[in-house]
């Protein structure tokens, strides 16, 4: 008794923990200041729409329905681009980002996303809302799908909107259960200057496709979700607790 009540403390102290970080981070983390148009005549451009991307889209968790049905959450993502780049340097590290988890039915939740940093003077918003469907907990290898739509807005020169299309399932390793899965990004990006339609296209679409690496600790109401994406050209790492109060 006196073990558990010690995890769950230790439980709690990293959640504040973390919560504080988060909110440091959202009211001061600089995305990227860059001047875009110097970059058309290079393929840092399609770079910089990938890494942004693939940094903004939810990261897909799976949450089986318990007697909780909303969970919300904080958590922080950080990209490592594996191909160089002049943008290598630009970003602000780790992205924070505020989670919702609303359970409609028993297999079937809604997912929310919020993020806010600055790019130069500029505060930029990030918006994820989407749907996700669960196989529950008692099957041998549980799953979970997901669609989530994903819009970028706040730089004056550059907007961004992605769907996220996941799927995962997990394997038991040992003690613990390993969230495997594959997912996929289509983004469109638009540019807004005068001269973007004669140095560049103004609008730029594609496909990033990855594999997913995670686990989901849990304890009473609380989890902690560690999760790494692979691409062939970027990697993503997040780290996010979720708390369940209703």
């Amino acid at each position: 008794m006196n073990q558990t009540k010690s995890i769950e403390k230790k439980l709690s102290t990293t959640g504040g923990g973390v919560l504080l970080l988060v909110f440091l981070t959202f009211g001061f983390s600089q995305w990227a200041e860059v001047d875009v148009r110097d970059s058309f005549t290079s393929t840092d451009i399609k770079i910089f729409v990938e890494s942004t991307t693939f940094g903004l889209s939810p990261n897909p968790s799976l949450i089986f329905f318990s007697k909780n049905r909303v969970f919300v959450g904080v958590g922080l993502s950080n990209n490592l681009l594996l191909n160089s780049s002049i943008y290598q340097n630009q970003f602000s590290g780790w992205v924070p980002k505020f989670s919702a988890d609303i359970f409609i039915t028993n297999n079937l939740y809604f997912m929310g996303r919020l993020s806010q940093f600055y790019s130069g003077k500029d505060i930029v918003h990030s918006h994820n809302y989407g749907i996700a469907l669960t196989s529950g907990e008692d099957t041998t290898y549980p799953w979970q799908t997901s669609v989530v739509f994903c819009n970028l807005k706040g730089p004056q020169d550059f907007a961004l909107r992605d769907i996220s299309l996941s799927m995962a399932t997990l394997v038991q390793v040992a003690d613990h259960q390993i969230q495997v899965g594959l997912g996929k990004e289509m983004y469109s990006a638009r540019f807004f200057f005068e001269d973007a339609n004669i140095l560049f296209p103004n609008g730029m679409k594609g496909e990033i496709n990855y594999i997913l690496l995670g686990m989901h600790l849990k304890r009473s109401s609380i989890g902690i979700i560690p999760q790494i994406r692979f691409n062939p050209g970027l990697i993503r790492a997040s780290f996010r607790m979720t708390w369940g109060i209703g």
